[in-house]
């Protein structure tokens, strides 16, 4: 399976969600951006683009910044990490039965969640890659 995901970004800011407690995978955690599975058809640009529009109401341009792998009991896949930045802090629309709740952070906030436990186990994965990657490459 493919997941896209797309960091929205903000100045030195990164949008941030709370999954619902009704999630089957990773309820209550916290996750970095939206994304969604890659649906049967679908490049992993496409449903990024998809998924930004349908759980942030954005269709700013994006572009892939790192691929990974995640292999855990609880699910695995193939994802695909795109950045976009907002044009402002209430650019967004959060779609209400995605998420519990909401936050713009800074690394620093991110990295409080990491640490604290908070952070979904592959959001956490990602994001240590996120912040190994190249920045001259973004």
């Amino acid at each position: 399976m493919h997941v896209s995901i797309v960091l929205i970004r903000f100045e030195d800011l990164f949008w941030v969600h709370q999954r619902r407690d009704d999630k089957r995978v990773y309820p209550g955690l916290w996750g970095i951006g939206i994304g969604g599975k890659v649906e049967n058809g679908e490049f992993p640009l496409q449903a990024a683009v998809r998924e930004l529009q349908e759980e942030s109401g954005l269709a700013t341009p994006i572009h892939e910044i790192l691929t990974f792998h995640w292999d855990a009991p609880e699910c695995r896949y193939t994802g695909h990490v795109f950045e976009t930045w907002a044009p402002s802090l209430n650019a967004l629309i959060p779609c209400e039965r995605e998420f519990a709740d909401f936050s713009w952070l800074n690394q620093l906030g991110i990295e409080q969640k990491r640490m604290s436990g908070q952070l979904c186990p592959d959001t956490a994965h990602f994001w240590n890659l996120f912040l190994t990657t190249d920045a001259s490459s973004r």
